[in-house]
């Protein structure tokens, strides 16, 4: 007995806090990449209506949905472009 507590309680707390630790790491990627998937999509949001913006002078806009803004935050500016070629070619 160690200060009150058993040796058998001791050994339950060290694995309840062990096992803590593994799930908290485990989850901390997700959340981190879900984060940054986030951001990159409310940047571009941003980038998409600043086209539509400077766009509407030329009749050419792309669509403000989360579609196009999920393709634009999971691929970045590839995922912009794309969204340029497929309304420039499709529509």
């Amino acid at each position: 007995m160690i200060m009150g507590i058993s040796y058998e309680s001791l050994i339950a707390y060290l694995f309840i806090f062990m096992f803590a630790i593994i799930f908290m790491a485990v989850l901390a990627s997700p959340i981190k990449w879900l984060l940054k998937l986030l951001f990159n999509s409310a940047i571009g949001a941003m980038a998409i209506l600043l086209f539509n913006l400077l766009g509407r002078y030329i009749n050419f806009s792309i669509g403000l949905n989360p579609g196009s803004i999920l393709t634009v935050g999971a691929l970045g500016i590839p995922g912009f472009i794309l969204l340029l070629f497929l309304k420039f070619y499709l529509f």
